[in-house]
């Protein structure tokens, strides 16, 4: 096991579609309509940019790889790190529909820092397409308090996508794809289709603070009132 991930492995407080008893308070969805109606601005990858079709370490006519490196600077909204092979991430399928995929059969990391619709602890929200053909793969989500939740991920072919959407008021700092929190070259797994974005706009309720602020500023008013009612009596 790859020594700078085996830390992932012991102590991690571990969830599965449901916030943790002491972890970071989570939402998700498995349908895309309903996460998108939780969120404000969204900023959506495709994977169909023409940046990522010239790769820096394989730029061919279907599939172009890219570094790490050179793939979180095609959109610049995340951060890529492949976990099972190295900086080897792939886009595939452009002739047809564009997607994502580590080697296409190992894990990665997503990293939201850098995001422009959130902050360096994360975005609040945080959704992707993807199968699972393997079926093993799944996803541990590090969110912007340190705490952890793992979620499983339905087995899929690549005629079969699934949805995964997660929002959380505490931000979301990184997802890695995984073989239980372990890197992987195995399996199939891709992703299309990276949804970010931040909060919808709430109803807009003022503070206490703001609530003790108002009063004192209607006394004077509602003093004025009443004397203007006595001098018309």
């Amino acid at each position: 096991m790859n020594a700078r991930w085996s830390w992932l492995a012991t102590a991690l407080l571990v969830g599965s579609l449901s916030a943790p008893v002491d972890g970071a308070p989570f939402t998700p969805f498995l349908d895309r309509t309903s996460f998108l109606g939780a969120l404000g601005t969204v900023v959506l990858d495709d994977y169909s940019s023409a940046g990522y079709q010239l790769g820096d370490v394989v730029d061919a006519a279907l599939d172009d790889f890219h570094s790490d490196v050179h793939m979180s600077a095609v959109v610049g909204e995340t951060d890529y790190v492949t976990t099972g092979w190295e900086n080897l991430n792939i886009i595939t399928q452009q002739d047809i529909d564009p997607y994502y995929c580590a080697g296409c059969n190992g894990s990665f990391l997503l990293d939201f820092g850098s995001t422009s619709v959130g902050s360096p602890f994360g975005v609040f929200g945080v959704g992707f397409d993807y199968f699972n053909h393997a079926g093993f793969y799944s996803a541990l989500v590090t969110f912007g308090d340190g705490s952890t939740s793992l979620f499983s991920l339905s087995d899929s072919s690549p005629d079969d996508w699934q949805f995964l959407g997660i929002t959380s008021p505490v931000l979301i700092q990184s997802i890695h794809v995984s073989h239980d929190l372990l890197p992987t070259i195995d399996g199939s797994f891709g992703l299309d289709n990276l949804t970010l974005g931040g909060p919808a706009p709430a109803a807009l309720v003022p503070e206490p603070a703001t609530f003790a602020l108002l009063a004192t500023s209607l006394v004077p008013v509602v003093l004025s009132s009443r004397r203007k009612r006595k001098s018309r009596s």
